[in-house]
């Protein structure tokens, strides 16, 4: 049987860690901007490793629950 390496990006980021792939506009976020967002969101994220990445100016990350445009938009410059 075979896998296909692409993620689904509503599955969870990992089976056992209870987080959810998400993407976000990279528009107006820094990338520190957005750490410190969601570092103040889930304060008890396991090692503050959201697994942030930047792909055709798309921010992604995993969080333990969707993280909404209005939180979004507090990481904007």
């Amino acid at each position: 049987m075979t896998t296909s390496k692409k993620q689904d990006k509503t599955a969870p980021a990992d089976i056992n860690s209870g987080t959810a792939r998400q993407d976000a506009p990279r528009r107006y976020i820094q990338r520190q901007n957005l750490q410190a967002l969601l570092e103040k969101l889930f304060p008890n994220h396991k090692d503050k490793n959201f697994h942030i990445r930047l792909d055709n100016d798309v921010w992604s990350f995993d969080a333990p629950r969707t993280v909404i445009k209005e939180e979004l938009e507090e990481a904007e410059d």
